[in-house]
């Protein structure tokens, strides 16, 4: 059986089995349906694919005489992979099967293989890789936010450093890392800032010539050190407790002015090519930064230059936030638009009780993202049809917190944050999830529950029809004092249908667009 690899990472697949026969049967069933498949007929082998590639599954017989099954599952795990694993097991394994998901194992077959029972496990695999993928990729998005407004918002050399530093290795869960900078006469390398190396200062100067970093200017290339560096050509190089490392050179206008570089110990996971990836990418921000910062040291002038940069970013912060929602969105095609149109209303409902001009962006950001700790909830319950069991509401009710705990570590997102964690409060203190009564309740989400009462009213969902505007005024009019603030209320019903129109308030039965009836 020939190994195929599939372009999309999410459908590659490795088999690891010492029997011929069954690893062939599997293979051949899922390369019918379309999957990469490579083999392993042996724990070392599979390993070394592991370490060369990337696969959602990994499936290992019980049996395989060259490693303990509970080895090799850790061995993948300090590779850096996520992969799922699913073990073939023989009548009467159940011991070591109960062993086997313990250690991390995600399911488990038994021989003989039925071909069906083999693909509802592997699909059920893979859409929790795709899961973990795009929740990986949100976090990603908002760390590189975070590290976009450090970058932008301080100019002083030495503080921006050890905020960069900082920042670099909370992302990238490293032991170890630092920001080194390239001398004027160009042969050597100076810390900047770092975080865990043992006795260095800022002043601790390395040769080109004699350090990986400094290998990495010569060649002016990301470098991914993986299972320990004593079996690479580094060795002797760095400390002998490192087990994975990231460098990146730090380049501006075509020169590279420096390196930025990760480390994890003995013990933690491998770093990977995404992280490779993702690092790169602070580094060509943390370049322009750095060098921005220079020339604003030489030239005060360039002030105006660096502050039409900001907004500039503050404007691709916004856009990525509108991304993240639309993201969100697009997980439940029930309620696709909802975000869009309810911050809008909100905004307006915000602009005729009077909030100031400063807080209407953090309202409209609070709107735009108050639903990003549905990341969080399974698939199952955000498009089930019809309504939700008392286990479901417990469980759909945590994602105001989730919210809250993903948006509170974002200094800029501070406000916020408040209103993706009130936004299901009530007026009289019967909401969730802390209970919060009148004016205890951010204002940006008292706004916020009347303008999404009215989306939810005028919208289809799976289990019923939309309703007209006329029974959505209704509606929030008698839920005033109760469910709603009676001041946002009054600011509701005083707004003209021909406003509500022009904000694409529903029409009745519609769907998020139309004329108000």
């Amino acid at each position: 059986m020939e190994s195929t690899r599939n372009r999309n990472d999410l459908w590659n697949i490795l088999i690891v089995d010492h029997e011929a026969s069954a690893r062939g049967l599997i293979a051949s069933v899922l390369q019918e349906q379309g999957y990469g498949v490579r083999i392993a007929k042996s724990a070392s082998e599979g390993l070394a694919l592991l370490q060369a590639d990337s696969f959602a599954v990994v499936l290992m017989n019980l049996a395989l005489p060259e490693m303990e099954d509970m080895a090799f599952v850790q061995r993948i795990r300090e590779l850096g992979k996520d992969s799922e694993i699913i073990f073939i097991a023989n009548p009467g394994q159940n011991e070591r099967v109960m062993e086997a998901m313990q250690v991390g194992a995600y399911d488990y077959l038994l021989q003989p293989i039925r071909g069906e029972e083999l693909l509802l496990r592997v699909k059920r695999c893979i859409e929790k890789q795709a899961l973990v993928r795009e929740k990986k990729h949100l976090m990603a998005t908002v760390h590189l936010m975070e590290l976009s407004r450090i970058l932008t918002s301080n100019l002083d050399l030495q503080s921006l450093y050890t905020q960069i530093i900082g920042q670099v290795t909370r992302s990238f869960d490293a032991a170890a890392g630092s920001l080194m900078l390239l001398d004027e006469d160009g042969q050597h390398l100076t810390i900047a800032a770092q975080h865990g190396l043992q006795e260095v200062t800022r002043e601790t100067r390395v040769s080109l010539e004699k350090a990986i970093a400094g290998y990495v200017v010569r060649q002016g290339e990301t470098l991914l050190l993986q299972e320990g560096l004593e079996d690479t050509p580094f060795a002797g190089l760095t400390q002998r407790t490192i087990r994975s490392a990231i460098l990146v050179p730090l380049r501006a206008k075509e020169r590279i002015i420096g390196v930025l570089n990760v480390n994890r110990e003995l013990g933690q996971p491998n770093y990977t090519s995404e992280d490779t990836q993702l690092l790169a990418l602070y580094g060509v921000q943390t370049a322009i930064a750095l060098e921005n910062a220079h020339l604003y040291e030489q030239a005060k002038q360039q002030a105006e230059a660096l502050n039409s940069l900001v907004l500039q970013l503050e404007h691709a912060y916004d856009s990525t936030l509108v991304a993240l929602s639309a993201a969100l969105d697009a997980r439940d095609q029930s309620t696709e638009g909802h975000t869009q149109r309810v911050t809008a209303c909100t905004i307006a409902l915000a602009k005729h009780i009077g909030v100031a001009q400063a807080e209407l962006l953090h309202i409209e950001r609070g709107a735009l993202i108050h639903d990003i700790g549905k990341i969080g909830i399974s698939d199952s319950i955000l498009h089930k049809p019809g309504p939700l069991t008392t286990e479901e509401w417990v469980e759909m009710k945590k994602h105001p917190e989730l919210g809250h705990q993903i948006l509170k570590a974002i200094p800029f997102l501070q406000e916020e944050a408040l209103i993706a964690l009130s936004h299901h409060e009530r007026y009289d203190g019967r909401g969730y999830p802390r209970g919060l009564a009148g004016e205890e309740i951010p204002l940006g989400a008292r706004l916020f529950a009347v303008a999404d009462a009215l989306d939810a009213i005028v919208s289809d969902r799976p289990y019923r029809k939309a309703r007209s505007f006329r029974e959505a005024r209704e509606e929030i009019q008698r839920n005033s004092g109760t469910q709603f603030d009676p001041r946002v209320v009054e600011t509701f019903l005083n707004i003209g249908d021909e406003e509500w129109a022009a904000l694409g308030a529903p029409a009745n039965g519609g769907n998020g667009s139309g004329e108000i009836k």
